[in-house]
């Protein structure tokens, strides 16, 4: 079965939940709250859908890690991996001695004027 198949069995099951359980709400509940809280199961099982097949949801909203930022659409598996990237590159940059930071920063530089220019040459 794919996952869409998967996710089209969800959103049915959802309906038809919904659809019972109307009959046992005594108007505590107006039809756009009830619709909420249809739509929020519903996003909890597609993400977990998702994550049982291995795949990751797209941001609904954007995300920043390690100074990036991430759109509204992107896999959240980039996010998830950057910030990891971030915490390794930090660790290995905290174990560096101060001649080993030294070289790392004038590498840096060396790179950044190769693509951008000297940064004196900047306005």
């Amino acid at each position: 079965m794919t996952i869409e198949k998967v996710m089209a069995a969800v959103d049915s099951a959802i309906e038809k939940a919904l659809a019972a359980q109307r009959a046992n709400w005594e108007g505590d509940e107006d039809e756009c709250t009830q619709r909420a809280h249809a739509e929020h199961h519903r996003d909890m099982a597609r993400r977990a859908i998702l994550a049982l097949a291995g795949e990751w949801p797209k941001l609904d909203k954007p995300a920043r890690a390690d100074g990036g930022t991430f759109h509204v659409g992107v896999s959240a598996k980039l996010v998830v991996r950057a910030a990891q990237a971030a915490y390794a590159n930090e660790a290995e940059r905290r174990a560096m001695t101060k001649e080993q930071r030294q070289a790392d920063e004038r590498n840096r530089r060396e790179l950044w004027d190769m693509i951008n220019g000297p940064l004196e040459a900047k306005p």
